[in-house]
C-alpha cells in the first residue's frame, strides 16, 4: 500500500501510531484516543474539555485505568453533544411506523394526517358534544375522491391518506368473511355523509340483511337500504336506476345541468356479497341489468361498488368493468396470487379487519388500513373501544352528519325511497294520483282515449294504454286467479271516470254473467250475457262502421275462450258469409272501424298462439299479460315469450307485464270492489 516498509517497523506498543500516504508523499501520525477520561476545561477550542495522547506520558496520565468509576469517557461525551446537535437537524426515518390495527375518522395521525379534513372534524365533533356551529363555505363540495383510510408507501418513506375516487371507475371489492368488506362500505357512507352534500350523492345500497347498515337509517344520502331477498325492490331498484341513467343519455347538453341549472346528483350503486345477489337472481334478468348499468353509468354519474369474498363469486364479463381493485383478508393463497400476482393478501392477520391491498399506479401493492366510520369526540382510546359500543358511536355520528348539513341552510335534495309495488291498489286511493281531468271532449277529427288502470313498478305512478287508431285493442291474457276480471273492471270504469258517457259507447259481454254485474259506472250501457244479447250486439257493430255519424265504441268482452265454447255460433269463424255474427263484425269493425273510433278490450286464458280474432288483436301488441310465470310452455302473447320464470315471486292477483309494441313494464292493476261479496270477483 505505501510502496515502502516503513508500517513494518512501528512499535507495537503505540497504539494508533499511523503512516498516511497522499500520491507520494508519507506521514506519520498518531489517532486519538476517545476511551480516555473526560477532563473539562473551559478555555480549551471546540467541545471544551477533550484531551488527545499524543505522547506515553500523556497516555499514562490519562490512562483508562486511571478513570473513576462515574467518570465520562471523551466518547460518551461526544455523542451526547451530536445528539444534541442533531435534534436541530433531524431526518426522516427510511421506515415508517406500522400501520394502525384501529384508526377512527378523526383520529391525529403522524405527520399530520387526518383521514376526514380537521375543519370538518371539528363541526361534526361540536355537533356530537351538543355545541352549535357555523355554515361552512365550502360544504357544498364536488363528489370527487374520498377519504377511507391510511396507506403506507414504503417507496417513499411515509403515509398517506387512502381515498376513493368514483369519477375515474367503479370499486371491486374482495375479503374473506370477517375481513372488513361491510366496514369498508360503512366508511365509504360516512365519509360522503361527512364530505359531499345530500343534493350532490344519492346512495342505494343491497346487502344481505338491514342489520349492517341499521346504523345508518336517517343519513340524508342513502335512498334505501335493501334486503338482497327483498326481490321487489331490488327490481325496482335496478329499474329505477336504468331509468335515470336513459334520462341522462337522451339529455342534449351535459348530463351533470338539469333545466335550473342545478347538477345531477351522482348515484352510488353498493352491492355487498355479491355471491348472495349471483344465487338470488341467476336465472332473472337482473344481473344483466347490473351489467349494463355498470357499462353505460360512469360517463353519466352513476357509479358501482361491488364486495365479494373471492374472485369467482363475480361473473368476468362484470369484473371487467371495474377500474379499481381492492383486496382485503383472502383464505385461499390462490385467490391472492390470481388478484395480485402474490399471496400476501392470505397472510393479513385475522384480527385485523379491514387491512388490505390497494394497486398504485407507480408503486404497485400497498397496504392500507380502513378507518372506523365514524368521529371521535372524546378522549377514549380506540384499541379500548368495544365492538359493541361502535354501533352507538356511528349512530350518533349519522345524526350529527344530518344536523350539520341541516346547518348549511339549504335545502338538500334527498333521494327518493325505493318502496315496494303494492299488491293491493284501491281504485279510490289510485284515481286521485291520476294528473287528468275528471272529463274529457273528444277532438272532432281523431278519437283517442287514455285508460289508466294501475301503478307501474319504477316510478309507483299511474300507469296507462291509449286506444286510438294505430292502437284500437287492448289485450288481457292470464291464468285462473291471475286477475284478468278486475283488469277489465278497472279499465271500463276508469273509461267511464274520465269521459262522459254521451260521447262513447260502452258494450260489455259477459259470458259468466256475473263479471259486470254490479259495475258501478253510469247508464246506459250495453250488456249482454245470453246468445240473442250477443247477435244483436253484432247487428249493433255492423250498423255501426256504415253510420258516418256515429260516436266513439268500445266493446270488452271478458272470458273470451269461454264464449268460444259457450256461444260458438258468434265466435267461431262461419265456414260462410251468408249472415253477420259478432266474430265477422269484429274482424270488420278493426279492419274498417279503427277511425270512427272502434275499440275492443278483450280478456281470455294463456293461449299457445292465438288465432282468429285473438290473434289479430294480439299482433297489435298493446295489453296486459297477468303473472306471465304461470303460462304455459312455449307461448306467445303480444309477441312477448312466455312464461318468464320470476324467481321468488309470490302469487299476485292483478300484478303481470304491460306491453306495448317491443317495451314492457311490470304493473300492479288497481280494484274497486275488494269486499267480502266481491272477493271472487277480484281474483277470478
Amino acid at each position: 500500500m505505501l510502496q515502502r516498509p516503513d508500517a513494518f517497523f512501528l512499535p507495537p506498543d503505540l497504539p494508533g501510531r499511523v503512516y498516511k500516504r497522499v500520491g507520494t508523499s508519507l506521514e506519520l501520525f498518531q489517532a486519538a484516543r476517545v476511551s480516555a477520561p473526560f477532563l473539562e476545561d473551559a478555555s480549551g477550542p471546540g467541545i471544551a474539555g477533550l484531551h488527545s495522547w499524543v505522547s506515553i506520558s500523556t497516555q499514562q496520565t490519562n490512562s483508562v485505568s486511571n478513570r473513576r468509576p462515574d467518570q465520562d469517557r471523551d466518547i460518551d461525551v461526544l455523542v451526547q453533544k451530536i445528539k444534541e446537535a442533531g435534534k436541530f437537524h433531524q431526518r426522516r426515518s427510511i421506515w415508517s411506523p406500522p400501520l394502525p390495527a384501529r384508526l377512527t375518522m378523526s383520529r391525529a395521525l403522524p405527520d399530520g394526517l387526518q383521514v376526514l379534513p380537521s375543519k370538518i372534524v371539528s363541526n361534526l365533533q361540536q355537533l356530537l358534544r351538543g355545541d352549535k356551529v357555523e355554515p361552512s363555505v365550502d360544504s357544498d363540495q364536488v363528489f370527487s375522491a374520498i377519504p377511507v383510510g391510511l396507506v403506507d408507501v414504503p417507496q417513499e418513506s411515509r403515509q398517506e391518506i387512502l381515498r376513493l375516487d368514483l369519477q375515474s371507475g367503479h370499486l371491486l371489492v374482495f375479503g374473506a368473511p370477517g375481513s372488513g368488506k361491510t366496514l369498508l362500505l360503512q366508511t365509504i357512507l360516512s365519509s360522503i355523509g361527512a364530505m359531499v352534500s345530500p343534493s350532490r350523492v344519492w346512495c342505494y345500497t343491497i346487502g344481505t340483511s338491514g342489520r349492517d347498515f341499521a346504523a345508518f337509517e336517517g343519513i340524508p344520502h342513502a335512498g334505501s337500504f335493501v334486503s338482497v331477498r327483498d326481490l321487489e325492490k331490488v327490481r325496482r331498484l335496478l329499474l329505477m336506476i336504468k331509468q335515470k341513467l336513459t334520462e341522462r343519455e337522451s339529455y342534449q347538453e351535459d348530463y351533470t345541468y338539469l333545466s335550473d341549472n342545478r347538477r345531477w346528483p351522482d348515484i352510488v350503486l353498493i352491492i355487498d356479497k355479491f355471491a348472495l345477489f349471483q344465487t338470488e337472481y341467476k336465472e332473472t334478468e337482473l344481473v344483466e341489468d347490473l351489467i349494463d348499468i355498470a357499462t353505460r353509468g360512469r360517463s353519466y354519474g352513476i357509479h358501482v361498488i361491488v364486495t365479494a369474498d373471492r374472485p369467482l363469486d363475480v361473473p368476468y364479463r362484470l369484473q371487467g368493468l371495474f377500474e379499481h381493485r381492492w383486496c382485503l383478508r383472502l383464505i385461499d393463497e390462490s385467490d391472492s396470487v390470481s388478484i395480485m400476482g402474490r399471496k400476501d393478501a392470505a397472510r393479513v392477520p385475522n384480527e385485523i379487519p379491514g387491512r388490505g391491498y390497494v394497486l398504485h399506479p407507480e408503486h404497485g401493492w400497498l397496504e392500507f388500513q380502513i378507518a372506523l366510520p365514524y368521529v371521535q369526540e372524546d378522549t377514549v382510546e380506540v384499541e379500548n373501544i368495544l365492538n359493541a359500543e361502535i354501533y352507538t358511536r356511528i349512530r350518533d355520528f349519522v345524526r350529527a352528519i344530518r344536523q350539520y348539513w341541516q346547518v348549511q341552510g339549504e335545502r338538500f335534495l334527498e333521494p327518493p325511497g325505493i318502496e315496494p309495488l303494492p299488491e293491493k291498489i284501491l281504485f279510490d286511493d289510485f284515481w286521485p294520483k291520476v294528473k287528468a281531468p275528471e272529463t274529457v271532449n273528444f277532438p272532432s277529427s281523431k278519437y283517442s282515449i287514455e285508460v289508466f288502470f294501475g301503478l307501474d313498478a319504477q316510478s309507483l305512478e299511474p300507469v296507462s294504454f291509449t286506444l286510438s287508431a294505430a292502437s284500437p285493442a287492448i289485450f288481457v291474457g292470464g291464468g285462473p286467479g291471475s286477475g284478468k276480471t278486475v283488469a277489465l273492471r278497472t279499465i271500463i270504469r276508469a273509461i267511464a271516470q274520465r269521459y262522459a258517457q254521451t260521447d262513447l259507447d260502452i258494450i260489455l259481454i259477459d259470458p259468466r254473467r256475473t263479471s259486470f254485474r254490479d259495475l258501478e259506472i253510469p247508464k246506459p250501457y250495453r250488456y249482454a250475457t245470453t246468445l240473442d244479447q250477443v247477435a244483436a250486439v253484432a247487428q249493433y257493430i255492423d250498423k255501426y262502421i256504415d253510420d258516418s255519424k256515429s260516436k266513439p265504441l268500445i266493446l270488452c268482452i271478458d272470458d273470451y275462450d269461454v264464449a268460444q265454447e259457450q256461444m260458438s255460433d258468434q265466435f267461431k269463424k262461419p265456414y260462410s258469409a251468408s249472415s253477420i255474427i259478432l266474430y265477422t263484425a269484429i274482424e270488420k269493425a278493426l279492419n274498417l272501424g279503427r277511425e270512427k273510433g272502434f275499440f275492443i278490450i278483450v280478456a281470455a286464458k294463456g293461449f299457445s298462439y292465438p288465432t282468429g280474432v285473438l290473434g289479430q288483436i294480439s299482433d297489435l301488441r298493446q295489453g296486459l299479460i297477468l303473472q306471465p310465470h304461470n303460462f304455459p310452455a312455449a307461448s306467445e302473447l303480444l309477441g312477448v315469450r312466455l312464461p318468464i320464470p320470476l324467481v321468488g315471486r309470490r302469487e299476485i292477483a292483478g300484478r303481470g307485464l304491460k306491453v306495448f309494441n317491443n317495451s314492457r313494464l311490470e304493473v300492479q292493476v288497481a280494484y274497486f270492489d275488494l269486499t267480502t261479496k266481491n272477493e271472487r270477483t277480484y281474483v277470478r
